[in-house]
């Protein structure tokens, strides 16, 4: 790229004072405008002679050094005029910046670059391009960690693609190219099957199967790009049937895939392409790409469906997501607010970048961030995910060279920056009495700091529940039914040995009279009875569970291990039931509706020996004394 615009001189440096100086400048300058540029280097050279100090005759050598090809030279005088006067012609800024680009030295660019930009005056067409050059120079001089491996087995010598791995870890969805043999054929058959893998081990699978009928039947032409909700039950993807591409879904009830079904017209256009979808942690919004609007290309769309099952009308994602250009690939993390995507029209290294934008509590979207370097290249980067816990990104390639062969799912450490925000994940079954069918009932998710609640229904035919919230602040997991005794876990961001998913069976008891029932997580200080935060999260809560059932009456219990002094324990056990009867009062429940008592060491349900044991016993519990 060479100067095209004349000679700009800037007006704020000072003038030499040394005649011979300026008269060999004013040849310069003549030179310079009759493009009689090996003259203009001549001339300013000697007015440098002249005078060693004098800006303009640096800047001039250094633009007319550029028109000869001479880098070298136009580096060395341009920074020396910059040197000379930090107000010279940004012209000259933006000249070392693109110099500096076109040779690689991508911190150096981004500095002149960044100088140029920040200019009140400068060339409108040589602005938008050092934005594009900025933009890269930037994602260049500072490369983010990157070192994909491919995922042992499902990466073979055949080409797979389009991978995605299901929310809790546990199924990998993918399209495998391979060759078929058949006894029936005289040669083998290139066919392409939509494959399920299943989670062996941490971070390994199997690998993988065809998916079983109703895919991959004959009568379409392919199938994949999954996405499923957070219970693995709702399927999500991609038919092409007869060249038409639409999104599709199947349930899966008692381990089997039902029907395929199409969102119909709401969500998909009759004759465009629609691809790509991803489904939000609530199962309720469908994000996806379509080329339905020929005027802005492909573009991110989001769906929602009502509690009918049906699916609303599709609307487009607003900018700054969608661009003038093509936006596809679309990634919703578990997070419920960071969104990933390819775009080919924001600034990037070329081709599709993969960027990332969050949204915040009142719908709107941030700024797109690209992903960086050397994560995006020149070329097209798509299909990307990320796991649960933000920890890994995935996607498929075939331009590196450690994977298996062809196209192969790749994982890599994703660097802190562009990672999602934390979430906490939990299934298991809400059991309830012994023989009894599954009740219908309501886990609720409890911010300890905002108290910002999340309510999830459990499966009224199979009791299995699973949810997955944002994970900001310490949280209270309960349930709480009339009628059955209060459950609850209070899960600590400090436990950082939790696994990705934590799998967790809730059992709902029938209230009994004279029944004794565990308020788990009362964990008071070494000889303290002093309610701490984590206490009034809970008692928070079994306060809730209290006024939701009116008729309840109930006696406060405190129990101690054996360590330490009898008498001592015994006072410990009285003070703390009382602190938990107090508080419960001044949220609200009704005196008369509890008594309160301590025993000490004296009814230990776990042997003391162990610490373990000593823990259980260190409790605190109600007693059904009226229902």
């Amino acid at each position: 790229m060479l100067l095209n615009s004349c000679l700009a001189v800037a007006q704020s440096c000072p003038k030499s004072e040394n005649k011979k100086a300026l008269r060999f400048q004013e040849e310069a300058e003549s030179a310079y405008k009759s493009r009689k540029y090996e003259d203009a280097l001549d001339a300013s050279g000697k007015a440098i002679d002249a005078d060693p100090e004098y800006a303009d005759a640096y800047l001039l050598q250094g633009y007319a050094a550029l028109k000869k090809r001479s880098f070298g030279l136009a580096e060395e005088s341009l920074q020396k005029a910059i040197e000379l006067c930090e107000s010279v012609d940004p012209e000259a800024y933006y000249q070392l910046g693109w110099l500096y680009y076109d040779l690689k030295k991508w911190k150096e660019s981004e500095r002149y670059l960044s100088k140029f930009t920040g200019h009140d005056r400068i060339n409108e067409e040589h602005g938008a391009k050092a934005e594009l050059m900025l933009a890269r120079a930037k994602l260049y001089a500072h490369p983010v960690p990157f070192d994909p491996q491919p995922v042992k087995d499902l990466s073979t010598p055949d080409p797979e693609y389009l991978p995605y791995i299901s929310p809790d870890q546990d199924l990998a969805f993918f399209t495998r190219r391979f060759e078929l043999k058949d006894k029936n054929m005289l040669v083998p058959q290139s066919v392409e099957k939509f494959m399920l893998s299943k989670r062996t081990g941490l971070g390994v699978y199997e690998r993988g199967a065809p998916m079983p009928l109703p895919f991959n039947q004959a009568s379409s032409n392919n199938e994949g790009g999954a996405t499923i909700t957070i219970d693995n039950k709702h399927l999500f993807f991609t038919v092409n049937t007869k060249g038409n591409f639409d999104i599709c879904t199947s349930d899966r009830e008692n381990g089997q895939w039902g029907e395929i079904r199409n969102l119909g017209p709401n969500v998909n256009d009759p004759k465009q392409w629609d691809s790509q979808p991803t489904i939000a942690p609530d199962g309720k919004t469908l994000y996806f790409a379509s080329a339905r609007d020929a005027a802005t290309g492909i573009d991110l769309y989001v769906t929602t469906r009502s509690d009918d099952g049906t699916w609303n009308k599709a609307r487009k994602l607003p900018p700054p997501v969608n661009t003038n250009g093509n936006d596809k690939s679309p990634f919703f993390h578990s997070d419920a607010r960071t969104l990933y995507f390819s775009s080919d029209s924001l600034p990037g290294l070329g081709g599709y970048d993969i960027y990332f934008s969050r949204q915040d509590e009142k719908g709107n979207w941030s700024k797109p961030v690209n992903l960086g370097y050397p994560i995006n290249t020149e070329a097209d980067e798509v299909g990307f995910f990320v796991s649960t816990d933000g920890k890994k990104g995935f996607f498929s390639s075939n331009k590196l060279n450690n994977g298996a062969g062809g196209f192969d799912i790749y994982s890599f450490d994703l660097y802190e920056g562009a990672r999602p925000g934390k979430v906490y994940f939990q299934k298991g079954d809400l059991n309830g009495p012994e023989d009894a069918d599954p009740l219908p009932a309501t886990i609720e998710i409890k911010d300890a700091v905002t108290r910002k609640l999340t309510r999830i229904d459990v499966d009224s035919v199979t009791g299995e529940y699973a949810f997955v919230v944002n994970f900001d602040h310490d949280l209270l997991v309960s349930v709480k039914k009339e009628g059955y005794a209060f459950e609850s876990q209070y899960v600590s961001r400090k436990d950082t040995a939790r696994p990705l998913v934590v799998t967790s069976d809730l059992q709902l008891k029938k209230l009994e009279v004279g029944a004794q029932y565990p308020i788990n997580d009362i964990l008071f200080g070494t000889n303290s009875s002093e309610i701490n935060d984590t206490i009034k999260t809970v008692l928070d809560d079994f306060a809730e569970y209290l006024q939701l059932n009116p008729k309840l009456r109930v006696g406060i219990q405190g129990h101690t291990d054996n360590v330490g002094n009898p008498g001592d324990n015994m006072a410990l056990s009285e003070r703390r039931a009382k602190a938990v009867f107090d508080y419960l009062v001044g949220q609200g429940i009704t005196a008369t509706r509890m008594t309160h008592k301590g025993y000490g060491e004296t009814k230990p349900l776990f042997p003391n020996a162990t610490e373990a044991g000593r823990a259980k016993n260190r409790r605190t519990v109600f007693v059904v004394s009226q229902n």
